[in-house]
């Protein structure tokens, strides 16, 4: 009996030496046709020599050095580190200070420091370099994180939060009240936080209303003299030089004490404050004062010098009190008083210049009737124009007193002007005995013995 025992024994136990023996050798050839790179001793899909190269234990798959482990806390698994040829005892394996989970979960390259890739890359080109995305908590392949029609750059600028839609945050936020949201400040390149991008006194919103630029600083945006910022106070429109449309620059009406906002009375291109005869507009044209009547004090009221082509800013030469440029002995202060026309010495264009016939104390405006050409108001039978060419005095019908008629001595080639003598009343030039008054008196020629004129004489006007 215990022979049959000891035989069965050594029949079971032959072959199992003999398996273990071929397992062994076939253990061996794996070994030695399997690298140490492709062994993963503790099947948690880390090779033993990456595990070793980063001091993980191969024979381990628990904790860190497991293939869920995250020994750098990078937020990649050692199983990612490995695929992603990272170092899991290094956060950032490429040192451009972002970290590797980061750089892997944004699709950028955790092993290179160049380009988009690295810190300051912007692979989305919202202005935030990708380590500016990383401390913002943004995405670098995406310009606008929230989706609020913002780029995250713009609002990190502008100290909004690119990963808050809310409030003055979002597209429609308004945070400096110039009319303008979020989203055409960033459209018009204004500044969010600043109602007046170009400190020119008008809001942005304003600005881009009425089409004008928001980042020109123009301090008159409409020219006429008013700056922006007063404008504003005082409601007149800062675009429109002329807000009433009275013709007339808000600046130069606000300069000159008149309402810009008004047309009526003196605020209106008619009015004349100052009654020197020039409307608003024409002081304005003209740059007189229109509170003062004679803007350069020469005596001489605005209105008259600008109606004669004088100037109303000049008290020289020409223009002054005391010139005279039509030459009629009548100085422009003269001219203002009497109302004739310091252009033309004869105004009313008589033939009989001004200046004679004020010293006649004749109408200098009146062509007609007894004051004109024609008249005779002291009967002597010459007319005025004949009175003027002959110096004789055409109130006085005897100028030289000689009791010889004007007209009649001028008919008769004697002398109007001269009372003694051949010319005189007790002349006698044809010497026929008769003197020159009773050659008058019986209507004879003293200039002829023998002549007697028996008509009435005639009205002359030479």
């Amino acid at each position: 009996m215990l022979r049959v025992k000891i035989l069965l024994l050594a029949i079971i136990f032959l072959p199992i030496q003999s398996i273990n023996q071929v397992n062994a050798q076939k253990i061996a050839e794996i070994s030695r046709n399997t690298t140490n790179e492709q062994l993963d001793s503790d099947s948690d899909s880390l090779t033993n020599s990456w595990e070793t190269n980063h001091q993980l234990n191969p024979y381990s798959a628990l904790g860190d050095d497991g293939a869920a482990g995250d020994p750098d806390h990078d937020g990649l698994s050692n199983a990612n580190e490995q695929i992603h040829a990272t170092n899991p005892r290094n956060p950032d394996s490429d040192a451009d200070g972002l970290n590797d989970g980061w750089e892997v979960r944004y699709w950028l390259n955790p092993t290179s420091a160049i380009g988009d890739h690295g810190a300051t890359g912007d692979a989305d080109r919202d202005g935030l370099t990708n380590q500016e995305e990383l401390f913002s908590n943004t995405y670098p392949n995406n310009p606008d994180t929230d989706g609020d029609g913002l780029r995250d750059g713009w609002e990190v600028d502008h100290q909004f939060s690119p990963i808050n839609t809310t409030g003055y945050h979002g597209s429609a936020g308004d945070v400096d009240t110039d009319n303008l949201n979020n989203f055409q400040e960033q459209a018009a390149d204004t500044n969010p936080r600043h109602p007046d991008s170009d400190g020119d006194g008008l809001p942005d919103g304003l600005e881009i209303e009425h089409g004008s630029n928001p980042l020109d600083c123009d301090l008159d945006a409409d020219a006429d003299g008013l700056e922006n910022q007063p404008e504003l106070a005082l409601a007149t429109n800062p675009f429109n030089s002329d807000s009433d449309g009275d013709g007339l620059p808000d600046g130069w009406e606000v300069a000159q004490q008149l309402n810009p906002l008004s047309v009526a009375g003196i605020h209106g291109a008619n009015g004349d404050g100052d009654a020197d005869g020039l409307g608003q507009l024409q002081e304005y044209l003209h740059q007189t004062n229109p509170h003062q009547a004679d803007s350069d004090d020469d005596g001489l009221l605005d209105g008259w010098e600008v109606q004669h082509h004088l100037n109303p800013l000049s008290s020289l030469a020409a223009d002054g009190a005391n010139a005279d440029p039509d030459s009629d002995s009548l100085s422009n202060l003269a001219e203002q008083g009497f109302a004739t026309n310091p252009r033309n010495a004869d105004s009313d264009n008589d033939q009989l210049p001004d200046a004679w016939e004020l010293q006649q104390q004749l109408d200098p405006l009146l062509a007609s009737g007894e004051v004109g050409t024609h008249g005779d108001p002291d009967a002597d039978r010459l007319t005025n124009l004949a009175e003027y060419r002959n110096s004789t005095r055409p109130l006085l019908a005897d100028s030289d007193g000689d009791g010889l008629d004007d007209g009649w001595e001028v008919q008769y080639t004697l002398d109007p002007l001269d009372g003694f003598g051949v010319n005189g009343a007790n002349g006698d030039p044809d010497s026929d005995g008769m003197n020159n008054l009773i050659e008058l008196q019986r209507q004879t020629h003293p200039l002829q013995a023998t002549y007697l004129v028996m008509l009435p004489l005639a009205q002359h006007s030479y």
